[in-house]
This record gives C-alpha cells, structure tokens and sequence, in this order.
C-alpha cells in the first residue's frame, strides 16, 4: 500500500519543517557496518529500472535516478534513518533540534553564513523548505537551481557536514531555543491537541504518544551541548543515511562525486531502533475529549491490532489495494448520507494504515453539529455494521474499481513530466515505509490483475480481516460536554448496535444525458500571439477563448470559465451570497443528475467542475485529459444552462456554517482571512466573510436569481491550458460553448463598485482584533499601502524589496531574538481595485510579545526606507527569485492564472508575460531602495494586532475510567 492517505495525514499534523560534530574522540569505535539493504532485496517487485542503487563501503545508501522535467535541475535528499523514537526521556525534541542546528553552523559553514551562500547561489531557504523530522527518519532538502560544479559542491559538502559535521556550539544551541517554542507555539492548533489526544487514547502502551517531534518544553529549554552530542553521535551514521539525486544527471557522474564526499565518513557502531511498545486489545472503550474550541464534533470508531508489515511483494500491495476498494466504497457510502437533507453528518470517511511496521489501524470517522452526536455516532456504527455483515454491490465494486485505475492510469501518463522534486518525495517516502520504490507506470501494472479481478467478495474479506484483528475504540472529540462520558457512550454505542441494518441496494446505473447536437458556432475572429504561443478566438455568439498548448504536464488539461462579475455583482443586502454559492452550485448537481448520481455516471473519467465567486468573474474551473476534454466541456457548459439547485446541497452547506463560524471565532489566524481584509478595504462588505446569520439566511431562490442573469448572457471567457490539439479543442469548443445563445458582447462599466481605500495610518493607533482562545498564539502584523499592478515592474520591485524585508526580519526576529519562527514579508497589488495594494508583515508569537514585534516590523520597513538596502542583501534576494522564475513559467497554472485568465478584458497581461523572463536583470538596488523610500517608512505603516482572551471556564475533565464492557 503506497502512502496510504491516513498516514499522509498524520505526517501533515506530527512533521516538523524548520527554516557540533562530536570530537572524534567522543565517537563511538568504527565497527564493521552491515550493508542496510534495500526493499527489493526481500521482494518479488522489482525497482524502477531508471534508478542507479548503490551502497559504499561504510554503509551510506544512495539512489540516483536521472530526470529532465525541470531541465538543468536537481533534487537532493539526505535522508537519516533516525527520528524523535530514537530519543531517551532526556532527549525529547533533540532530533528535531538537531535538525534545526544543521543550518547553524557546521564544519565548512560558519554560523550565521550557511542560509547566505545558498541564497547567492540561487536556492531558496526558509522555515518549511529545507529539512523536517517525523518519528522515525530526519530529512534534509535541497533544491539546486543549475548543475554548476560550485552549486552541486556545496550542496554535497552540506549533506557531508550534516552527516558528521555539525558544531553543535552551546551560544547556537541557546540561540535556536527560541525558535523552537516558537515553532511549538506556531504548530499549536485545536486539531493537534485533538490529535494528540486520540493518540494518547489509541496508543496507551505504546512510545508513539511519548515521541511527537516537536518534543518537551522543558527539554527544549534546558539541554545541554552533551545531550546533543549523545544524540548525533549514536543515530547521524553512515549506515542510517541515504542520499537520493533526482535530476538532470548522468548517474555514472554523480556516483563518482558521491564517492569523494562520503566515502571517507567513518562507520561507527550501529544500536538498534527502539521497542515501540504493545497495539490493540479486546473489548470495548471510549472517552470524549472535551475540546471547547474545537469547531465541530469528530466520531472516529477504530481498530488498532499489531501488525507486522513483512516485506514488500505483490500479493501485500494486492491485499492492500482490496482494502483500500472497500475503504472507498464504504467513504462513498457516506458522502451519499452527507448529501441527504436532514443527515445527521457533515461529512464521513473510511481508511486503514500501516504505520512504522508495528501496527494496523482502521477507522471510520465523521464530523457533526454537537446536538447531531448520537444520530451521527449510529451512522458510523450501522454503515460499519451493514458493510461487514453484506459487504458490498457490484455497482460500488464496479465504480471504485473504475476510480482507482483511472487514478493510477492518470499517475503512468503523466510520468515523462513528472518533476524531480515529486520523484524525490515519492523516493524517500517509499523509504520510510521500507517498500520498493515503483514508479507510477509499475504500480499501474502491478494493479491492473487485482482491480480486473476486484470481487465484492474480496472488498468484504479485507474489510472483515481488518476489523477483525482486535477491540473497537470510540474516541469523540469536540465542543461537546456529557455527563459520565465513557459511560454514556458506551451505551450508546451498544444501543446503536442493538439496531438491525438492511442490506444495500444495489444502484441502477445511468448515463451523462447532456450531449450538444445543435450547429458548431462559427469563429468571427482570431487572434495569434506567435510570441507567447496563444491563440485568442471570439465565436459570433460571442464567446471568448483563449488557447495555449505546453507540454509541462503530459495529457493534462486545464479549463476556467469566467462569467458575470463575481463580487462585483454581490449585493449590499445579502452578502452571504458569494460564500452560499461556492459551496452549493456545482453540489446542486444538474437538472437531470444529482451530485450523487454525477459521481457514478463520472467514475472512471478525468473531469470535474467547482464554481468560486472570484473579485471579478465568477469562476468555473476543471481539469481534464485529452481522451475527455469533450466530456468535461459538456460537463462545464451543463453546469452553466442548467444547475440544480437541490435543496440537498444547501442543507449540505447550512450544515457545515456553525463550524465554520465557530473556527473564525476563536482560530488566531482566522481575522487574517475576515475582519482584517475588510479593515484593510475601508469596512468594504465584499471583503472577508458575511455574518453567519447572513450566510444561514440565503435560500436557493436567492441564490437562483442572482446567478442566472450571469449563467444566461454574461460576458464570457474560456482559458485552456495544456497538452491539447489545438485544432481538436477548437472543434470541441464550437460544438458546445460555440453553440450556446448569444452572449454579452462586453462587461459593464463597475464604476464605483472599484473603489476601495487602504485605511490611513494614524500616530500611536494599533488595531487590535480578538478572538476566544486559550491557545498561547498571537499575530502581530504591519501593512503599508503600495499600488495596484497597472505598473507591473515596479510591483516587481516591490517583490525584490518583500525579500529583502523579509530576511531582515528573519535576522532580526528569528536569528538574533528568537521570538518568532517564520515571519515573513509580501506584497499583494490588486489588478482590478485602481491604486489598491499593500505590504504586511506577518509574525506568530507569544501574545506577551506580539505588540513589540509589530513595533519591530514598523522599525525595520523605516530603517529600509531611509537607509535603502545593500548590494550584497539585493545579491540575496534576487538570485532566489530567477531561480524560481524559470520554475513559475514552466507551469500551467502561471500561463492559465496569469496570463490567459481574463486576458481579453486585461491584455496588459501578455506584455507582463514577455517582460517577465528578464525582469529581475533589469532591477538595481538603487530601484528597490526608492521603493522602500516611497512605502516603508514608520508613519505610513498600519499597526494590527490578533490576540486570544480566554474562552469561559472550561468544563471539568472527563473521567477516563474503564467504561462497562460492549460488544
């Protein structure tokens, strides 16, 4: 089972990204290595044939698979097989600190020079860009931007240093403490305490809950220089390290330069990794976890039994793939409750994991209104209980079989483009799961025999086997108090079990009924802009298309049709409009299918519509593949002359609202996305979100006559991108968008619905917003008003001096004080608002320093703008942004967003497109320091503050005794 979903999850919550040696005689005497070997070695699979393996004398792996998507590029990885399980009571957090120490100060790299010799060689750096460390391995990462000699010498020479040449000096150590309590604070959320509850449920007995990364406080606080020592010296070995190259190069090459780096790292003894502990037991137990802020409330009913992975083959990955087919039926059987009017759910999964080679865990979750808790704990209850004792349809076998062969089908295709950074990952995460790395065309093929032989049958066996292993654990988080909790659920639970369940039915299948018959519109103008590569059409009911075909994702498509006027159209009375509409229109389904039905007529079919009410248009967009683009154009112009408008899909939505509100009241980062934009808009309503009483008050009536005027004769615009015939889209485009009742000719004149006013800066004036949380966490933030994009290289500049900005704050906040983990500098310029843009500093922090630090970004942006910026920091800057400059333009999203979007109202864009390659040769630092001049200085910087005050007194806690037994 390749990167199972579940576990992808859990390293999204529990990795952590950040941004001496130990004498020699403090080392440990060499020992002879044993060669680790490599999954293949055990296995009937074999590896992916492109990659070079390898493994040196002292027991350093290293695989090398050459790749030419992005040309000239290389993707490294130094991959050390030790995590934060590997640390002692005393040493929790070490791993990741160490990690963290790597960048401060090493052999070949003093502290304090490591992040600038990247930077001038191009490479970016930053808090979740280089490295990170999970339980059981530490990553580092590098991104070169050129394959010259200097770039791809320093980058092994880092990779060397990290391996056995780190200083570890005690005054780097006292420095990086704070930044690693700032990073804890910043990773601080309500679903990681949550999580971290569920773990010390599910893994009482075990050393998972004892080992999150991030570590002890008191640790962090107080380890000495020997505890680091202890740590590197006994796991950063050869033998625990694995170099992955992905890239450009000629892997007989690269081998020779592996060699001289690493070939004299002296092999040391090896120490086994750590017991994990005991998985699962009979019987029954539940707890709540009592989570006032939590914005809704999660049902999880799991499995947990030891599991010993053993070595990977085709009939383990075949096991595996039969569970994962009645996983997804069982989640398509709850997407279907979701969607029923009066559903006690918001939404509802299935997933089992094999984690660490020490355990299985399956589990079927749902989230719910707190009064909608026992109705929804029975859904889970009964729809695990009827698929277990009928098992499945062949309708759901038939169509999760369809899905997951597209999927991988989708993965084998696109291969000859795949980018060396994905390989990389897929390379290393193939190592953490000890399973032989395949690339997608393989597991295509070693998936083809199971899914053609797919049984209901066989999804019930797995599905029975998995939950069958040892006790149920009902674990229930949230804003929900009960009274005697694990009581109380337990009967519950056992009421729910004394239910019967029917058998399901079986679904009739049915066909995608909209097909255009009329006559092919006729093209009345086109335009060809041999430069850029676009083909720009009108058809004579004036339809807008704007073509370019790339080649930067083998058979991917990207559609977006842009219609009316988005927010401009949204009106001052019912502002809850643009949010109800993004969530209900495409759910709505057609006229003649419901979403439900949509989902079965589409399964195995690479198409897709979602609608979002962008500034200026509303937004329909998709994603296809050659051999569907006809289908996924008739699926977007259904969806334009005739939506649902189910009354499913606003129930669907209104359930979800309380959640919502309830996460933008009390989520520290939540006025970054609400009351500060519409502050920053002078009170503008389109701005942020609409009161929930606005949102819960729209109806589908409402929602029906505000867009059909622009769904019926709007001015309209398609943008396509991608690896298409141009002569096959343009027929395609004829028959179906070409053909529709005439459209509007131009956009109206919005006149003042243009307007809007960054707010004035007034001396010794903070604004400060407050949200009800007991979560340590504040933002401290300063804006300054810029300028809209009209001007696009001096927005370019602004960019240079935003970097600039930025890595001043780094040094100052970060490197000096250690009070902040990632704070950062950015420019937004608006391309429809005339004269509206801004600047902001953003810095997460203790509440106790927030005010400081917002002064401190004022300070910073002063001392630019009266003192301009340096050769040697612009040097800095810049070298990154060409770097990434040649990546951005190699993406399809840059040319459909940036460019084709829009473009026949907004023709400016294709100039921005031609200047763009050499637009940051064209800037000097004499330009960026005139800009800082003109904006940063202390008295146009508005002051904003984001602060927690403490919710009402918590409810007690919740007993964990053993509850009475259950099934």
């Amino acid at each position: 089972m390749k990167s199972p979903r579940a576990f992808l999850l859990l390293l999204a919550w529990l990795v952590i990204r950040p941004v001496q040696p130990a004498p020699a005689s403090d080392l440990p005497p060499a020992a002879p290595t044993p060669a680790q070997p490599w999954p293949q070695a055990n296995s009937d699979i074999a590896p992916d044939p492109a990659a070079v393996y390898g493994t040196l004398p002292n027991g350093l792996r290293y695989i090398i698979v050459p790749n030419k998507e992005p040309p000239g590029r290389l993707s490294l990885r130094l991959r050390v097989n030790a995590g934060s399980f590997m640390e002692t009571d005393d040493q929790q957090g070490l791993a990741h600190f160490t990690e963290h120490m790597a960048f401060n100060g090493s052999k070949h790299f003093p502290p304090g020079e490591m992040v600038g010799v990247f930077q001038l060689l191009g490479m970016g750096f930053g808090a979740d860009t280089n490295a990170n460390t999970a339980f059981t391995r530490t990553l580092y990462m590098l991104e070169l931007p050129d394959l010259n000699d200097k770039t791809v010498r320093e980058s092994l020479q880092l990779f060397r240093d990290d391996a056995d040449g780190l200083l570890l000096e005690p005054a780097e150590i006292d420095r990086e403490r704070g930044v690693i309590l700032s990073e804890k604070r910043d990773r601080d959320t309500v679903d990681y305490r949550q999580f971290v509850a569920s773990w010390n449920f599910y893994f009482p007995n075990a050393l998972l809950p004892k080992r999150f990364p991030i570590g002890q406080e008191s640790v962090v606080r107080n380890a000495q220089r020997d505890r680091f020592d202890a740590f590197y010296a006994k796991w950063y070995t050869p033998a625990r390290l694995t170099l992955i190259a992905v890239g450009d190069v000629k892997p007989e090459e690269f081998v020779k330069l592996i060699h001289e780096y690493f070939d004299d790292l002296a092999p040391r003894a090896e120490s086994p990794d750590p017991a994990l502990g005991q998985f699962g037991s009979p019987g029954f137990q539940a707890l709540l976890n009592h989570e006032t802020e939590a914005p809704a409330v999660s049902i999880t009913l799991a499995t947990i039994a030891p599991f010993d992975l053993g070595p990977d083959n085709a009939a383990r990955r075949a096991k595996a793939l039969q569970l994962d087919a009645a996983n997804l039926i069982l989640t398509r059987r709850f997407e279907r409750i979701a969607r029923q009017p009066n559903s006690p759910i918001i939404e509802g999964e299935a997933d089992s994991d094999t984690s660490f080679d020490a355990y299985e865990m399956s589990a079927i979750a749902a989230t719910c209104q707190p009064a909608q808790w026992r109705a929804a704990l029975d859904t889970v209850e009964q729809e695990l209980r009827r698929a277990l004792t009928y098992g499945f349809t062949t309708a759901e076998v038939n169509e999760v079989r369809a899905t997951i062969h597209n999927a991988l089908e989708r993965q084998a295709q696109e291969m000859p483009t795949l980018k060396s950074r994905q390989i990389a990952g897929e390379i290393a995460q193939s190592l953490d799961d000890n399973e032989v790395y395949t690339n997608h065309a393989q597991d295509l093929e070693l998936a083809q025999p199971v899914l053609a032989a797919l049984t209901p049958e066989q999804c019930l066996a797995a599905l029975k086997e998995a939950w069958g292993r040892s006790g149920r654990r009902l674990f229930v988080s949230g804003n929900l108090d009960l009274p005697d909790a694990p009581a109380t659920l337990t009967s519950a639970y056992n009421q729910s079990a004394a239910i019967a369940v029917a058998k399901p039915e079986d679904k009739v299948d049915t066909t995608f009924p909209y097909t255009s018959t009329g006559e092919p519109g006729t093209v009345v103008e086109r335009h060809e802009t041999a430069d850029l590569g676009i083909t720009q059409l009108r058809f004579a009911n004036n339809v807008r298309v704007n073509l370019k075909r790339t080649d930067f994702e083998k058979d991917k498509i990207y559609l977006l049709v842009q219609f009316g006027g988005g927010l401009l159209d949204l009106p001052a009375g019912k502002p809850g409009l643009a949010l109800v509409a993004d969530h209900v229109f495409t759910e709505g389904g057609l006229g003649k299918l419901s979403a439900e039905e949509l989902v079965r007529v589409l399964a195995g079919k690479n198409v897709g519509a979602s609608l979002s009410t962008g500034e200026e248009f509303f937004e329909l967009g998709g994603a296809t593949t050659p051999r569907d683009f006809w289908l996924e154009l008739e699926l977007l112009k259904a969806y334009l002359t005739d939506p649902g408008y189910r009354p499913e899909a606003l129930a669907m939505a209104r359930r979800a609202v309380p959640a919502l509100y309830n996460q933008l009241r009390q989520d520290v980062e939540a006025p970054l996305a609400n009351e500060i934009p519409r502050f920053l808009a002078g009170g503008d309503f389109r701005f942020g979100y609409p009161s929930e009483a606005e949102t819960m008050a729209v109806t589908l009536d409402d929602l029906r006559a505000w867009l059909a005027p622009a769904l019926k004769d709007s001015y309209l615009e398609i943008s396509i991108v991608g690896d298409f015939d141009p002569a096959a889209a343009e027929s395609a485009l004829a028959a179906t968008f070409g053909a529709l009742p005439a459209r509007a000719l131009k956009r109206p004149d919005y006149g003042d619905r243009l307007k809007v006013k960054f707010p004035a800066a007034a001396e010794g004036e903070v604004k400060d917003f407050t949200v009800s949380s007991a979560i340590p966490k504040a933002e401290a933030l300063a804006y300054w008003p810029t300028e809209d994009e009209s001007d696009i290289q001096h927005v370019r500049v602004l960019g240079v001096l935003t970097a600039i900005f930025s890595d001043r704050l780094r040094v100052e906040v970060r490197q000096k004080l250690g009070q902040a983990y990632s704070p950062e500098v950015s420019n937004f310029s608006s391309e429809i608002y005339p004269g509206y843009g801004y600047a902001t500093a953003l810095i997460t922090a203790d509440p106790k320093l927030a005010p400081s630090l917002a002064d401190q970004a004022r300070a910073i942006g002063d001392d630019l703008a009266k003192n301009g910026v340096t050769q040697e920091e612009f040097d800095r800057a810049v070298a990154p942004l060409r770097t990434q400059l040649v990546e951005y333009r190699r993406r399809n999203a840059y040319w459909l967003q940036r460019v084709l979007a829009g473009s026949q109202i907004h023709p400016q864009q294709f100039d921005w497109a031609r200047t763009l390659p050499t637009a940051y040769d064209e800037i000097t630092p004499a330009q960026v320091s005139a800009a800082a001049k003109e904006y940063f200085s202390a008295d146009h910087a508005v002051r904003v503050l984001v602060r927690p005050v403490a919710p009402p007194a918590a409810a007690p806690s919740t007993s964990t005794a053993p509850p009475p037994a259950a099934p």
